[in-house]
């Protein structure tokens, strides 16, 4: 569990009202960027999903990694997203070298 340290959060949101207050050219002063939603849809995602999801998955194929789906118990994604979160590893990596250290066998990435 992390501490959250609430003085220093009020430390840097004051400092960022400084700064806009000195700054007032640098704020958005337009429309909120919900109105463009079109406009962003095109600039941000301009490569279809289909296209974006085969890139990946090329990008993992180049790099010798495979895909595997397993079910598991609710503890079990649970203890694997906290121990990913304490080492900042993937939760691939984190069951990847599980079973590595368990049966042995293969190369850490």
């Amino acid at each position: 569990m992390e501490i959250i340290d609430l003085p220093r959060i009020r430390r840097a949101l004051a400092k960022l009202d400084q700064i806009a207050a000195e700054n007032p050219e640098r704020l958005n002063q337009g429309e909120p960027w919900s109105e463009h939603l079109e406009e962003l849809e095109t600039i941000v995602m301009s490569t279809p999903g289909r296209e974006r999801t085969a890139a990946y998955r090329a990008r993992l194929k180049e790099q010798g990694l495979r895909a595997l789906h397993v079910s598991v118990p609710a503890d079990v994604v649970e203890l694997v997203q906290s121990i990913a979160d304490q080492t900042g590893q993937s939760r691939s990596d984190v069951v990847a070298g599980a079973i590595r250290r368990v049966y042995g066998g293969g190369h850490e990435n």
